[in-house]
């Protein structure tokens, strides 16, 4: 049986501002996940980092070389809002386009296709101690004791958009 191929190749943080969105990224963030992920990381901090595709490969033409997210767009995003020199985690792969494609299309649905045992996390949620209130209400709601905050208690200003000069990916 031959090992599996391990396609990470590096690991650091860098600044916010130096992420590149990825043309073909398909998903929208909404602004109740853009607010529960940013009560996640100010509860706990950045505990997953981001994934960034190198693009070495010459099957990338004109895109060569050119460094861009493949996940962890919102988590951009956030730490963009904060700060153009806030320090994101990422790990970094060398994929074709082809394999970008597939990463890409796959990676998040599969980790959707997890089921929940509810008995389960209602036991973790329980045991969950935390001032927040922002946190309890997310948990609670994630596991269906209660309906999300309404949307008058997420902050009131216009989410902030960024648009990506090269690409033309929004965030």
């Amino acid at each position: 049986m031959s090992a599996w191929e391990i396609r990470i190749v590096g690991w650091g943080t860098a600044p916010a501002s130096e992420f590149l969105a990825n043309e073909q990224n398909w998903r929208v963030h909404t602004r109740e996940q853009q607010s529960a992920i940013l009560a996640s990381i100010e509860n706990v901090g950045l505990v997953g980092p981001c994934m960034v595709n190198l693009r070495n490969d010459e099957a990338w033409g004109i895109d060569k070389g050119i460094d861009t997210l493949i996940d962890g767009h919102c988590r951009v995003l956030l730490a963009l809002r904060k700060s153009d020199e806030q320090p994101v985690p990422y790990f970094t792969v060398d994929l074709t386009p082809d394999e970008e494609r597939i990463v890409l299309a796959s990676y998040d649905p599969i980790g959707a296709m997890a089921v929940p045992d509810r008995e389960k996390y209602a036991e973790l949620v329980q045991a969950v101690e935390s001032e927040d209130e922002s946190i309890l209400a997310l948990l609670k709601a994630c596991a269906g004791d209660t309906p999300m905050p309404a949307e008058e208690s997420y902050p009131t200003e216009e989410p902030k958009t960024i648009t990506c000069p090269e690409c033309g990916a929004i965030f």
